[in-house]
């Protein structure tokens, strides 16, 4: 796992190298907990997802950061 900064804006990257996910993964329809609760995740901070399957899967989540107004 790994989670860089630029300008502003976060990539968290999550990966291995094993057999991989099936090509042709439908991630907009999913049976599978793990995946629903990563696109649910993503969903909820407004992030973007890219997805690579070759030699593993690597999962690479981009997100600002989210401000909240404070509270008195």
């Amino acid at each position: 796992m790994k989670l860089k900064c630029e300008n502003g804006n976060f990539i968290l990257t999550v990966g291995d190298d094993g057999l991989g996910l099936p090509t042709g993964l439908d991630m907009e329809s999913l049976n599978s907990l793990g995946l629903i609760l990563v696109n649910n995740l993503v969903e909820q901070i407004d992030g973007k997802l890219n997805l690579n399957i070759k030699n593993g899967t690597t999962f690479k989540i981009y997100f600002k950061e989210l401000y909240y107004p404070q509270r008195i």
